[in-house]
């Protein structure tokens, strides 16, 4: 008999529990899921990155080469002759490749999407549910989570202060934690 699928969003389907890089909502798990999130995105986080602020154009989708931009007399690709004909086998080919880079970027985008979801505690899904695009839903998650300077300081503060209430053995294991 095989078993059913578990409907427990917090368990995958190997039985064991699953790893949210973004559970709790500290600023240590978001760093931490914006890095796996851009070693898993590779070069496509240039075009993604929520730190950038000049945002470079991801690959649009491309169209394909109209028979009338070629000669305005023929209505079908089998009627184009010598130069119209040459200039759209050329176009083609541009369109091809066009559609290999943009397929490409979308698989990638799919993936990396998938990812951030799976890497998502649902409880914070509602922070980028409404976004669109993979950059707003990463822009989103970093001005919910990502901490500010003054923050860091007061959580790092914060830890020492509890460091300086324990005894020697716990002070030891505090340093090689942080």
């Amino acid at each position: 008999m095989v078993p059913t699928p578990s409907t427990d969003p917090d368990e995958s389907s190997s039985g064991r529990p699953r790893a949210f890089l973004l559970k709790k909502g500290t600023p240590r798990e978001y760093d931490t899921l914006e890095f796996h999130i851009s070693s898993k995105a590779g070069m496509l986080w240039e075009y993604i990155n929520p730190s950038l602020d000049p945002v470079l154009p991801l690959v649009r989708r491309p169209n394909y080469p109209k028979v009338k931009d070629f000669d305005c007399h023929v209505s079908s690709e089998l009627d184009l002759k010598g130069d119209a004909e040459a200039k759209f086998q050329k176009a083609l080919k541009y369109f091809d490749r066009q559609q290999t880079l943009y397929l490409a970027q979308e698989k990638a985008l799919g993936e990396v999407s998938a990812f951030l979801n799976q890497s998502v505690h649902p409880d914070h899904h509602w922070v980028y549910w409404k976004k669109t695009t993979l950059r707003d839903r990463l822009l989103a998650l970093k001005s919910e989570f990502k901490p500010s300077n003054n923050a860091r300081i007061y959580e790092v503060d914060t830890r020492y202060k509890e460091a300086l209430k324990s005894n020697k053995s716990q002070m030891d294991a505090w340093l090689s934690k942080y």
